[in-house]
C-alpha cells in the first residue's frame, strides 16, 4: 500500500514557480486610454455646461431698470385710478422704490418725517431735480392723511407729474454718468 501511496504521489504534477505580480498587470495603455475617456469627458461636461449658461443668459430678458419699473407702476396706477388718498400712497411708495433703486437713498425705509428731517435727503439725486421731488413727495404725504373728496383728475395730474419726475431724474443722471466732469 505504501508503494501505491508513493506512486500517487509521483503522478501529482509538481508545481511550477509562483509567476512575478507584473505578469498579470494591465498594459499601460488601457490605465493611459482610461485617463483619456475620463479627461473627455470631464472636458464635454463643461463645454455643456458654459454653452448651456451662455444660452440662458441671451434667452434672459435684460432687467429692467428702477425708472423703467417706476413707469410701468405708474402706468398701471393710471389704468387702474384708485380714490385720490390711496392713489396719493401708491404713488409715493412708487417713488421711493425708484429712489430706492436710483439714487440708493433710503427714502423707502423711512416716514416721510423721518426722510425730511435727514440732512442729506435726495443727495442721490440731480440737483436740478430735487426741489420738485421734495415738493411732490410733501404734496403726496399731505394726501395720505387729509380727507378731501375723490378727485380722478388731481390723480391722473400727481400720475402725470411722477412720469415725468421719474423721467427728469432718469436723463439727468444718464447725463451726469456721460458727462462726469459736468457734477
Amino acid at each position: 500500500m505504501l508503494d501505491e501511496v508513493h506512486q500517487l504521489v509521483d503522478e501529482i504534477p509538481a508545481l511550477k514557480a509562483v509567476p512575478e505580480p507584473t505578469a498579470f498587470a494591465e498594459p499601460d495603455y488601457v490605465l493611459w486610454g482610461s485617463l483619456a475617456a475620463g479627461l473627455s469627458a470631464l472636458i464635454a461636461a463643461v463645454l455643456f455646461f458654459l454653452r448651456r449658461r451662455g444660452h440662458s443668459r441671451e434667452l434672459r430678458p435684460p432687467v429692467p431698470s428702477p425708472a423703467e419699473q417706476a413707469v410701468v407702476h405708474l402706468r398701471a396706477l393710471a389704468e387702474e385710478l384708485p380714490p385720490l388718498g390711496r392713489c396719493g400712497v401708491r404713488i409715493s411708495l412708487i417713488l421711493r422704490d425708484f429712489l430706492a433703486g436710483e439714487t440708493q437713498d433710503p427714502a423707502l425705509f423711512e416716514t416721510h418725517e423721518e426722510f425730511t428731517r435727514r440732512l442729506d435727503s435726495l443727495s442721490g439725486v440731480p440737483e436740478r431735480c430735487r426741489v420738485s421731488t421734495h415738493r411732490l413727495l410733501d404734496e403726496l404725504a399731505s394726501l395720505k392723511y387729509a380727507q378731501q373728496a375723490d378727485s380722478p383728475t388731481q390723480a391722473r395730474r400727481l400720475i402725470d407729474e411722477a412720469l415725468a419726475l421719474v423721467s427728469a431724474i432718469d436723463a439727468a443722471r444718464q447725463e451726469e454718468a456721460s458727462n462726469p466732469d459736468s457734477v
